[in-house]
């Protein structure tokens, strides 16, 4: 027992030890392991107590790595359109330039840099209607119009973000229509554009026209 507990604390600390690169060559060997273990025993190990902690052990070490080095854009995009990370190598470079994008837009996302996150959502979101253009265009065919593969998650975020900007710049361009009034119909313009239909914003810009 005495002996586990040493084997134990040594791989926790040589885990801690390791570079950013070797920590995700560990995580991505005992996430392929357990992902084999899933398709060859079938039932008998996905409802077992082993594949319960593999996959709790996998789930842990994954969410420290992104949280340790959100500037791993690949792997980060990769992590939140939920793909197996050690298959993101066999995807093609277009695809793993929408995962990096999108890895992009979360990192701005988290430091509260929400135009700059949108900016890489949207130039993502971009680049999946172009990649993905044929199997979208059956998706709407078949189901109707909606947020289909890749879009889904990234117009996910894209809403996510656009809420505290559009607040943002409600109060900025708000402050502005004394002082600046030239300066605060550019924001609302913009805010049509981030929530259009809205008639606030057009009536705002005309009260700023007359302040001309």
């Amino acid at each position: 027992m005495f002996n586990k507990i040493l084997k134990k604390e040594k791989t926790v600390s040589s885990y801690d030890e390791m570079s950013q690169q070797e920590k995700l060559s560990y995580i991505l060997k005992i996430e392929k392991e357990h992902d084999d273990k899933m398709y060859s025993q079938g039932k008998a190990y996905y409802f077992s107590e082993e594949a319960k902690i593999n996959g709790k052990k996998v789930s842990g070490l994954k969410k420290d790595y992104v949280k340790s080095f959100p500037e791993d854009f690949l792997t980060t995009g990769a992590d939140l359109f939920q793909i197996l990370w050690y298959y993101v190598p066999e995807y093609p470079d277009s695809e793993k330039k929408i995962f990096t994008l999108t890895g992009k837009g979360k990192y701005y996302e988290d430091l509260g840099e929400y135009e700059k996150a949108i900016e890489y959502y949207q130039e993502a979101d971009d680049l999946t209607m172009e990649v993905c253009r044929k199997d979208i265009q059956e998706l709407v065919r078949d189901h109707g119009p909606g947020d289909y593969l890749y879009c889904a998650t990234i117009r996910r975020r894209i809403r996510v973000c656009s809420k505290p900007l559009i607040k943002e710049l409600e109060l900025e361009a708000k402050s502005l229509e004394k002082s600046n009034p030239r300066e605060a119909i550019k924001i609302y313009k913009e805010l049509n554009r981030l929530k259009p239909g809205l008639k606030k914003y057009n009536k705002r810009i005309e009260i700023c026209k007359k302040k001309l």
